[in-house]
């Protein structure tokens, strides 16, 4: 899944791309798409039997939640910018009331005051979504507490009454945790019971203790400004491109898809300074030459080998029927292990001699006086591009905790949480 924002002019558009845009989600949208992929729209009423079978039975009106923060009207649709993969919402305007910001409707947001936002800030989702799996609404939850005279929030710019853009970064750094308000409640209940009944433990020293390690943690950072500037523009293209390789997949040559990875690759994996492709190798075994697909050479010389499959389904990952219950790897899969693991075995009897003669024959692709070395070796598989349920998810985890040792076998839904992952762990302050 993944949530973006567009600036159109007068307008900023919400794009959602879930992992499948499937009925459930047209369902309570009340759409569907045509023949040329453009975008339906019903009414609840005139819903069509299989789209109607999927739609919740209390599910009043044509809208979608998402993130149980954003509720989005079929109204709101973009209808030119939709397609069977992505939706497009309408989500904030310029105000001619307020002529610097751009004006969201509270209904979104499931309060009565609408959400005005000083133009020139990047809006982000995470803006507005915190807590366990960013299921808390940072507005909803400032709406809760704020008199009825209150008509709007304001967030950043000349406002008198504007929260100030670093202030509102910062509450959202400090936004209390499931954790924070267990322990919040335990101590208050204790402090009211503990003198009639015996309690388990000082819940007040163990709130000090949870507030005091939180406090610690907000003390230190990674990155400053003007570095996490230009990591979130790294991340954000990077992500953008696996995207769009995903989308395409089968449409995208065995060659440009390798390259779209090899693109992204020293934003994952900055330890790495050179790529090698095609790398002939001795087979010592053998007496014959082998070729491995990508050396990967981090700034000490180590090499590693990269094998890049194209995104497939799971059946070429897990076998689809079960042994003793457990799910085992495809011949995809247990090929790809088995290839690099023999590279590795490979690489190491070659040794020395093997060393000198890649540090020779590519040493125009290498920095200035780096030597080659096969010190310990290990293996990067990036493969399929699949959901597991929750049983196969269980097993793949422990085919590759199997062999960890030699070899990450990474998913390219593993790759995009990773850089959803890095991009959300940037401050809000230095991504405006």
């Amino acid at each position: 899944m993944s949530i973006n924002f567009i600036d159109s002019g007068r307008e900023i558009w919400l794009s959602y791309h879930p992992y499948t845009l499937d009925d459930s989600i047209l369902s309570k949208l009340c759409i569907s798409f045509d023949d040329r992929n453009k975008l339906v729209r019903h009414s609840p009423e005139k819903l069509h039997d299989r789209l109607k079978r999927a739609r919740p039975t209390t599910y009043p009106d044509a809208s979608l939640r998402i993130k149980r923060v954003f509720t989005l009207l079929q109204s709101d649709l973009v209808d030119d910018e939709c397609d069977g993969d992505t939706l497009v919402f309408k989500f904030a305007y310029l105000d001619n009331s307020f002529p610097d910001y751009f004006r969201i409707k509270g209904d979104i947001f499931s309060c009565p005051q609408d959400l005005l936002v000083a133009k020139g800030i990047s809006l982000d989702w995470r803006m507005f979504c915190v807590g366990y799996e960013r299921r808390t609404s940072v507005i909803k939850t400032i709406s809760s507490i704020l008199d009825d005279s209150e008509k709007q929030i304001i967030i950043g710019g000349e406002n008198e009454k504007a929260i100030p853009l670093d202030e509102f970064a910062d509450l959202l750094d400090k936004f209390p945790t499931t954790t924070s308000l267990e322990r919040y409640g335990e101590a208050l209940i204790a402090s009211y019971v503990q003198d009639f009944l015996d309690i388990k433990k000082d819940y007040q020293a163990q709130l000090d203790r949870h507030l005091s390690r939180k406090q610690h943690r907000l003390s230190y950072r990674l990155g400053s400004p003007e570095l996490n500037k230009n990591r979130i523009t790294n991340l954000s293209v990077a992500r953008q491109q696996l995207q769009d390789l995903l989308d395409k997949n089968d449409k995208v040559p065995e060659e440009l898809w390798q390259q779209g990875i090899l693109d992204i690759i020293p934003v994952l994996f900055p330890q790495y300074v050179a790529v090698i492709p095609k790398v002939s190798i001795e087979d010592r075994i053998t007496g014959r030459r082998r070729v491995i697909d990508f050396l990967l050479v981090d700034a000490s010389g180590n090499v590693d080998v990269l094998e890049i499959k194209r995104a497939f389904q799971k059946n070429k990952l897990l076998m689809a029927r079960t042994y003793r219950d457990n799910y085992i790897p495809a011949r995809e899969l247990g090929g790809g292990i088995s290839q690099i693991e023999k590279y590795i075995h490979l690489l190491l009897n070659w040794g020395i001699d093997g060393e000198k003669e890649l540090t020779k024959r590519y040493s125009p692709l290498l920095p200035q006086g780096l030597k080659i070395r096969f010190l310990t070796p290990r293996g990067i598989l990036l493969t399929g591009g699949c959901r597991f349920n929750k049983t196969e998810q269980r097993d793949f985890d422990l085919i590759r905790r199997q062999y960890a040792h030699i070899t990450d076998i990474i998913t390219y839904t593993d790759l995009l949480k990773r850089l959803e992952t890095m991009i959300d762990a940037i401050p809000l302050s230095d991504k405006s």
